[in-house]
């Protein structure tokens, strides 16, 4: 799970790295938006393999979330500001996800 943790902490320094960036320089703005896809794809990849390791409702939730989001961009090519922060508020609830899991192993292994 530390491992789980570390990749998706990196992953997502980044765009918060590359966003920073962006306000010195322009292009930077354009590899913040690179790296949040990217991002995006190995927090999936992530779930994918936490849901065999740590099946749980919260994950269960995210990935139907997720797939939702998805097959509704898809339906709708919509554009609006409210499919825009869809993404960010998944990455938090993963993120949120981790954290959760990562304490429950902490305190299984302290008993």
């Amino acid at each position: 799970m530390k491992t789980i943790s570390g990749i998706n902490y990196t992953a997502l320094a980044f765009p918060v790295f590359f966003g920073l960036a962006g306000l010195y320089s322009e292009e930077h703005f354009i590899y913040a938006l690179l790296f949040t896809a990217i991002a995006g794809a190995v927090q999936v990849i992530l779930a994918v393999i936490m849901l065999f390791k740590y099946p749980g409702k919260l994950l269960y939730i995210y990935s139907t979330a997720t797939f939702l989001y998805f097959l509704f961009y898809m339906i709708t090519k919509s554009e609006e500001i409210y499919m825009l922060m869809i993404p960010p508020m998944l990455a938090i609830f993963f993120t949120v996800i981790i954290f959760i899991e990562r304490q429950k192993e902490k305190s299984i292994y302290n008993k």
